[in-house]
């Protein structure tokens, strides 16, 4: 049987351990998310030089929009007979992202060249 001494020591023990897995635990939940962020901002960034029209969703029809459309993700959309494309960003600026099929091609090859530039330095390092 164990002693209620060696018993409150595992307890303690255990508690430090927990407490430094869910200290680690955080920090790593918090960068994941500034990078998250980061990425975020460089899709948005790289979708206004493609010729992407900002949209701040400040009207009922446009805040409905923003909340039925995937999140961060473009998605072709047909208005006015025309084929549009649309990010939705609900978190960092609360608004939609809007181009034309020009500017969605733009937007692919940016996308394109920044893969293969990151894949560069890492096929170089093999």
């Amino acid at each position: 049987m164990n002693s209620p001494r060696f018993i409150e020591l595992r307890h303690r023990r255990n508690f430090r351990y927990g407490t430094a897995a869910g200290f680690l635990l955080g920090i790593g939940v918090l960068a994941a998310g500034q990078t998250q962020q980061k990425v975020i901002v460089q899709h948005e960034k790289d979708l206004s030089v493609a010729g992407f029209i900002v949209r701040p969703a400040n009207t009922p029809e446009l805040q409905t929009m923003l909340n039925l459309l995937p999140a961060y993700r473009v998605v072709p959309r047909i208005h006015g007979g025309k084929i549009r494309f649309v990010y939705a960003d609900p978190n960092v600026c609360d608004c939609l992202y809007v181009g034309s099929q020009q500017a969605y091609d733009v937007y692919k090859k940016i996308r394109l060249e920044q893969h293969l530039a990151h894949q560069r330095p890492m096929t170089a390092r093999m």
